[in-house]
Protein backbone atom coordinates (compact mmCIF):
# COMPACT_ATOMS: atom_id res chain seq x y z
CA UNK A 1 0.00 0.00 0.00
CA UNK A 2 2.83 2.71 0.68
CA UNK A 3 4.09 1.50 -2.67
CA UNK A 4 1.20 2.80 -4.25
CA UNK A 5 0.88 5.76 -2.80
CA UNK A 6 4.59 6.89 -3.12
CA UNK A 7 4.22 6.07 -6.96
CA UNK A 8 1.15 8.27 -7.05
CA UNK A 9 3.17 11.14 -5.34
CA UNK A 10 5.01 11.27 -7.97
CA UNK A 11 2.20 10.89 -10.71
CA UNK A 12 0.22 13.62 -8.93
CA UNK A 13 1.49 16.81 -9.22
CA UNK A 14 2.05 19.39 -6.08
CA UNK A 15 -1.15 22.47 -6.21
CA UNK A 16 1.49 25.41 -6.29
CA UNK A 17 3.09 23.91 -9.92
CA UNK A 18 2.04 25.51 -13.22
CA UNK A 19 0.01 23.08 -15.70
CA UNK A 20 2.22 24.50 -18.20
CA UNK A 21 5.25 22.80 -16.09
CA UNK A 22 3.74 19.36 -15.73
CA UNK A 23 5.02 16.09 -17.49
CA UNK A 24 2.31 15.04 -20.17
CA UNK A 25 1.46 11.87 -17.38
CA UNK A 26 0.56 14.67 -14.67
CA UNK A 27 -1.38 17.03 -17.09
CA UNK A 28 -3.55 13.55 -17.96
CA UNK A 29 -4.16 12.78 -14.84
CA UNK A 30 -5.25 16.47 -14.25
CA UNK A 31 -7.77 16.39 -16.86
CA UNK A 32 -9.34 13.60 -16.41
CA UNK A 33 -9.97 14.65 -13.18
CA UNK A 34 -11.03 18.11 -14.42
CA UNK A 35 -13.37 15.76 -16.54
CA UNK A 36 -14.97 14.47 -13.54
CA UNK A 37 -15.27 17.26 -11.43
CA UNK A 38 -17.17 18.67 -14.47
CA UNK A 39 -19.40 15.68 -15.23
CA UNK A 40 -20.15 15.66 -11.26
CA UNK A 41 -21.15 18.88 -11.28
CA UNK A 42 -23.48 19.38 -14.31
CA UNK A 43 -25.33 16.77 -12.80
CA UNK A 44 -25.80 18.44 -9.35
CA UNK A 45 -26.40 21.89 -11.85
CA UNK A 46 -29.25 19.52 -13.47
CA UNK A 47 -30.51 18.62 -10.42
CA UNK A 48 -30.91 21.80 -9.11
CA UNK A 49 -31.92 23.12 -12.50
CA UNK A 50 -28.99 25.85 -13.15
CA UNK A 51 -28.41 27.03 -16.37
CA UNK A 52 -24.39 26.10 -16.35
CA UNK A 53 -25.10 22.20 -17.26
CA UNK A 54 -24.62 22.14 -20.37
CA UNK A 55 -21.75 24.11 -20.41
CA UNK A 56 -19.85 22.11 -18.22
CA UNK A 57 -21.12 19.06 -19.84
CA UNK A 58 -20.07 20.16 -22.93
CA UNK A 59 -16.45 20.68 -21.52
CA UNK A 60 -16.12 18.08 -19.73
CA UNK A 61 -17.06 15.55 -22.96
CA UNK A 62 -14.84 17.19 -25.25
CA UNK A 63 -11.81 16.46 -22.26
CA UNK A 64 -12.93 13.21 -22.16
CA UNK A 65 -12.00 13.10 -25.67
CA UNK A 66 -8.89 14.90 -26.29
CA UNK A 67 -7.45 14.55 -22.56
CA UNK A 68 -4.38 12.68 -24.25
CA UNK A 69 -3.89 14.90 -26.99
CA UNK A 70 -4.22 18.21 -25.22
CA UNK A 71 -1.84 16.66 -21.95
CA UNK A 72 0.59 16.45 -24.66
CA UNK A 73 0.19 19.63 -26.44
CA UNK A 74 2.34 22.38 -24.58
CA UNK A 75 0.88 25.06 -26.86
CA UNK A 76 -1.61 27.51 -24.85
CA UNK A 77 -4.60 25.28 -26.24
CA UNK A 78 -4.48 22.87 -23.42
CA UNK A 79 -4.12 25.94 -20.84
CA UNK A 80 -7.56 27.49 -21.91
CA UNK A 81 -9.42 24.42 -21.77
CA UNK A 82 -8.44 24.30 -17.99
CA UNK A 83 -9.03 28.04 -17.47
CA UNK A 84 -12.59 27.31 -19.19
CA UNK A 85 -13.10 24.83 -16.57
CA UNK A 86 -11.92 26.25 -13.46
CA UNK A 87 -14.58 29.48 -14.90
CA UNK A 88 -17.30 27.38 -14.98
CA UNK A 89 -16.72 25.59 -11.78
CA UNK A 90 -16.07 29.21 -10.19
CA UNK A 91 -19.33 30.31 -11.25
CA UNK A 92 -21.48 27.12 -10.47
CA UNK A 93 -20.36 27.40 -7.16
CA UNK A 94 -20.81 31.37 -7.18
CA UNK A 95 -24.63 30.96 -8.14
CA UNK A 96 -24.89 27.72 -5.85
CA UNK A 97 -23.77 30.34 -2.71
CA UNK A 98 -26.21 33.17 -3.93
Amino acid sequence: MSQEIAHRGDIIPPSDVPFSKLTVQQRDLVLTEIAKTLHYRALVSKAVKDRGAQHMDALASKIDQEHEALAADYSDKAGEVVLRAVQLLDNFERRMMS
